[in-house]
């Protein structure tokens, strides 16, 4: 197993099975830091430039590339629950999403109550789930 790491806020280890690994190139045209290459027509994780977003696992065909270290508790919900596989690009059927986007309104008729607590952690989980330029992830919250 090839392996790449980052120190920062934990520790991020980019693993490439080169047995399962096809030699298609789509992790090393996905990565937005450089950490992956080519060699020998197999992708290797070099250097500590991982940004641990995990672009190059969710894009592997075959299932090679694992990315050690990403926060799970930022994928744990309380009140939902979501797939535990990244979806594949281009197979997700976006209609049921616009459906759900275009059904939402901001009417502002706020209610005298409080939102539970476990709602709340979820709804931060979610937002900082959405993509950030460069994976900088710098998040504040109101």
């Amino acid at each position: 197993m090839e392996t790449s790491t980052e120190q920062g806020r934990q520790e991020v280890t980019i693993s490439i099975d080169p047995e399962r690994c096809t030699g298609c190139g789509l992790c090393v045209r996905v990565c937005p830091r450089g950490t992956l290459s080519m060699r020998d027509g197999k992708a290797v994780a070099g250097g500590g430039r991982s940004m641990g977003c995990g672009h190059c696992e969710a894009i592997c065909p075959a299932g090679a590339v694992r990315v050690e270290g990403l926060d799970a508790e930022a994928a744990a919900f309380e009140t939902f629950r979501t797939g535990e596989t990244w979806l594949p690009p281009g197979r997700f059927d976006a209609g049921p999403l616009l459906q759900l986007m275009r059904s939402r309104r901001s009417c502002r008729n706020y209610q005298e109550r409080p939102v539970a607590q476990d709602l709340l952690r979820d709804l931060v989980r979610a937002g900082i789930s959405a993509p950030s330029g460069t994976n900088s992830q710098k998040w504040t919250f109101t």
